[in-house]
Formats: C-alpha cells, structure tokens, sequence
C-alpha cells in the first residue's frame, strides 16, 4: 500500500517536471522575471546625483581657493615692488618741477624783450599824474598787462588817460617788443579821487 502511493506520487512529480509551463497557480513557484530590480536604478542614480554634486562643490572650491592664492600673490608682490615705484614717481615729478624750470629759462632768453629794462623806460616815460601800480608778464608771447592810476577826477584825467595810450601806442621802445596797445578798461574811484587805465600790450613772437 505504502509503495503505491509512494509510485503515485513520484509519478505526479514527474509529471509536472515534464509540464512546458509552470503551474500560475502558485506564485512562489514562478520565476523572477525581473533582470534588474527598480531599487538597483534608484540607488544607481542617487550615487550619481551625490557624485556630481560633490564635483560640483569641489571644483567652486578649488576655484576659490585658486582666486585667493592668486591674490595673495599679486599683493605680496604689489607690496614688494611700491617702495621702488614709489621712489620712480617721486623722480618722475622732480623731473617735471626741473624740466618747467628750464623751459622758462629757455623762453625768457629766447624773448627779445628785457623785462627790467623796459621796466626802467616806463618809469622814466610816465607823465605827470600817472602813476604804474601793477604790471603782469607771463612770458614770451603772452600779453603784458599794465594797471595805471590818473590822480583826479577831473576833465583833463580822460585826456591825460588817452595821450598816455597815445604815447605808448607810438614810443619806438614799444613798437620794437610789442605789436599792439590797447586801452581794455577805465574805472573811475571816489574813494582816492582817481582814475584807473588798464592796458594790454601784445607781446612780439621770440626772435628765431
């Protein structure tokens, strides 16, 4: 008895060994069908995320540090080299100071007029009543200006204003170092009682 059914189910086994499906009925008798599990994907790609994020961080990193590196060179070398450059300007500006210095001794003697010279002449040419306060002359080629005072305020102060004009516009000394006199203002003071001449004189070119 116990060897026939020890045959018949040997046979049933046999049986479903030979079956070409399995059997759906029970689902912990069917294969795992999948070839990658979704979890492999999942952690797949959290591991690339982590990765690129991490290169991503490390290289601003390595870029920061890049920058800083590069400054405190340019600052170490900024502070090496200033005492030099320092010393290079404070040349530079002595040789300007010097340089203007020359250029105006090259100019004055370059100009014909003898400043205190005709200084001298102005002084000896003054009628009476006239008197030089103030006389500008910025160099060869720019206008010399002369400020006068015509005591009173009388008529004969306008003509004595106007024959002083005269008289310079025709003194040879004048002609030879200035091409033009002309009268530019006349203002008339209560206070002093006199009249003041302001005359621009035109410088001639220096002589080449």
């Amino acid at each position: 008895m116990l060897l026939s059914l020890k045959k018949s189910s040997e046979k049933a086994e046999a049986r479903q060994a030979l079956a070409w499906h399995p059997s759906f009925t029970d689902p912990s008798k069917l294969p795992d069908v999948k070839v990658v599990r979704t979890k492999f994907f999942v952690n797949s790609a959290s591991v690339v995320m982590l990765g690129a994020i991490l290169c991503f961080v490390g290289n601003r990193e390595y870029a920061v540090y890049q920058i800083n590196n590069d400054l405190n060179v340019i600052e170490s070398d900024i502070r090496t080299t200033k005492p030099n450059s320092d010393r290079a300007v404070a040349t530079f500006n002595k040789f300007k100071a010097e340089e203007k210095k020359l250029a105006e001794v090259v100019n004055l003697s370059a100009e014909s007029l003898v400043f205190s010279d005709y200084l001298i002449h102005l002084g000896a040419t003054l009628p009476e009543r006239v008197t030089l306060q103030r006389i500008i002359h910025r160099g060869p080629g720019q206008p010399m200006s002369l400020t006068l005072a015509v005591d009173g305020l009388d008529a004969a102060s306008g003509d004595i204003a106007s024959k002083y004009v005269k008289q310079l516009q025709d003194d040879k000394v004048s002609k030879e170092y200035f091409n033009d006199v002309t009268l530019t203002n006349t203002v008339r003071n209560v206070g002093p009682k006199n009249l003041t001449l302001e005359i621009s004189m035109a410088v001639k070119p220096p002589k080449k």
